[in-house]
């Protein structure tokens, strides 16, 4: 008997190509704890009891500890899965802005019940802080789980309505109108904090207008790659998918394309509006599908991106 195995059965040294769908790198040998199941409402709890003490630096200095002490939690424990830790990164960190903007601000002079008494800021304080600690409490409570503010003080007078079908022709309209058109105001204030408080560029110049536009994406891409660093664990690196240099590059793209749109309207030939109509959709489609291949590519190195997709003779790339 030939002690020699056939290469058709020999399986010792068959290489076994890998999985699409397989563990990413970063997360091989990954020993946290799974996070426990009170953090979530514990988190709540507290950020409601924070500001229901009364106003001053002591709110500050008893609740920053313990609301730093479990966003510190989230990198040494897992839900099970990259994508469950991102979705939880995103819930925790706009949690955590949020409470910062209201601690550090007195959020009892800008959210109050609307009730018809023409009543002063300063008054509405007053008042709130002389009901008692339970009714702070319930106030806190609106506040956090109203943030439309149906009723209150801070309504929301109207929110731009869904984009329709088919009105998505270039960038600007893609991320002002479809993607983000309920995050319009938070890309906008990072926009005005870099080019109008930190440069001080003149309004409506060129430079103003690119500063603007990096630093409202640059916001959104910051966030991400927060979210994604707690979410790996530090373990990837501090730019596990790339989310800055995506967001940015639109930006980018954006500025390129109110250029063009300046050159074609100032040559007289914007008249086929059809024509450019169908020109806008194929160049929105190229700069985001470009844009989206390498960035994908990391999102699935990541364990984010799990769908089976291949870009044939595309730039090259096959994902």
């Amino acid at each position: 008997m030939s002690l020699v195995a056939s290469p058709l059965t020999n399986t010792s040294t068959a290489q076994t190509a890998p999985s699409f769908h397989s563990a990413p790198a970063w997360s091989l040998n990954d020993t946290r704890a799974h996070l426990p199941k009170w953090y979530v409402p514990a988190f709540f709890v507290v950020l409601v009891a924070s500001l229901a003490l009364p106003a001053g630096k002591a709110r500050i200095y008893s609740t920053l500890p313990i609301v730093l002490g479990l966003c510190a939690m989230l990198p040494y424990h897992t839900e099970g899965s990259f994508k469950k830790d991102f979705d939880l990164g995103n819930l925790v960190l706009g949690w955590f802005l949020v409470y910062i903007s209201l601690v550090l601000t007195s959020p009892e002079t800008q959210f109050w019940k609307q009730d018809g008494r023409k009543l002063s800021p300063e008054e509405r304080m007053r008042e709130l802080e002389g009901a008692g600690y339970l009714k702070k409490l319930a106030w806190s409570f609106n506040v956090w789980t109203n943030p439309r503010g149906i009723g209150w003080s801070h309504q929301v007078g109207g929110l731009r309505p869904a984009a329709p079908e088919g009105t998505t022709v270039n960038i600007r309209r893609f991320w002002g109108m479809v993607w983000h058109q309920f995050m319009r105001q938070v890309a906008h204030s990072g926009g005005l904090l870099l080019s109008r408080d930190m440069f001080k560029l003149p309004k409506g110049s060129s430079i103003s207008r690119l500063v603007y536009l990096v630093g409202a994406f640059a916001s959104t891409g910051f966030y991400h790659t927060i979210v994604t660093v707690y979410a790996t664990a530090f373990r990837a690196g501090l730019n596990p998918c790339g989310d800055l240099q995506f967001f940015v590059l639109q930006a980018v793209g954006m500025f390129m394309e109110g250029w063009a749109i300046d050159f074609v309207l100032w040559s007289g030939h914007g008249g086929n509006k059809t024509g450019w109509k169908y020109f806008g959709y194929l160049w929105w489609a190229s700069w985001l599908g470009y844009s989206c291949l390498w960035y994908l590519e990391e999102l699935r190195k990541a364990g984010l991106w799990d769908v089976d997709l291949k870009v044939l003779g595309y730039f090259g790339f096959t994902l």
